[in-house]
């Protein structure tokens, strides 16, 4: 069904395909079928603009979220929801408002801050699809992101550029430094404390580049230590 529906859209909706994929999602209580419907939206709306918006109404939207915001669901499933919800707002406005408007930035900042409980050794799949979904839901649509922003969006970010895992720092600075390219957005940057250490935002991002520059064996005067493989640092193992 998921490689017809990518190459028949137009017919996957004559036979009202999409009100049929959505009632099953909301009636559906085994995991693994869930899964695959969620997949097969996925793979849906990136076939077709139309499917997008289809997809993207109100009652979709709630269906997505209604996933998303089960906490008593499996990983694999809510983690399909945010890679569902994120292609859905993905350049797409209207979307963008129907998840504002079905309460999805709520249950967006609390995924956050359930992300800041996690083994900060360990890289996780489902942290790098809710940073996406940030990107595309809400850094897209500036009143999506005055809403985040205010709702404490921002701070949760900053808690995990600090507590998270050390591969999740790249996608996370990036994004940070798409949402502080709009300057209504300094403030919370400006505020912002940390809670373990009480440094703030610029403190810890000095930290970090100096950590960078240790590990890089970067000396004090600026030079690089080893010249001939720069990337590779001192090769002394800490």
């Amino acid at each position: 069904m998921t490689t017809l529906v990518s190459r028949c859209p137009s017919n996957f909706v004559s036979c009202n395909g999409v009100s049929a994929v959505l009632r099953f999602i909301q009636d559906c209580w085994d995991h693994d079928l869930l899964v695959s419907a969620l997949i097969l939206i996925q793979s849906a709306v990136s076939a077709s603009r139309d499917l997008q918006s289809d997809f993207g109404s109100d009652e979709g939207m709630r269906a997505v979220l209604m996933c998303l915001s089960n906490t008593a669901s499996p990983e694999d499933v809510r983690l399909s929801a945010v890679l569902v919800a994120s292609q859905l707002c993905r350049g797409h406005e209207a979307n963008q408002r129907r998840f504002a408007n079905q309460r999805g930035l709520p249950f967006l900042i609390s995924d956050l801050e359930r992300l800041k409980s996690l083994d900060p050794t360990l890289p996780s799949p489902y942290a790098i699809a809710a940073f996406r979904l940030v990107w595309e839901a809400v850094v897209a649509n500036p009143r999506n992101l005055a809403r985040f922003s205010m709702a404490g969006g921002i701070d949760s970010l900053l808690d995990l550029v600090e507590l998270g895992n050390t591969c999740h720092k790249p996608t996370l600075l990036s994004l940070l430094s798409d949402i502080f390219e709009r300057r209504e957005t300094h403030r919370f940057f400006h505020e912002w404390r940390s809670s373990v250490s009480g440094q703030t935002a610029s403190e810890m991002l000095i930290g970090m580049w100096r950590e960078a520059e240790d590990m890089k064996g970067v000396t004090c005067d600026g030079m690089v230590f080893n010249t001939k493989r720069p990337l590779a640092g001192s090769g002394v193992q800490t």
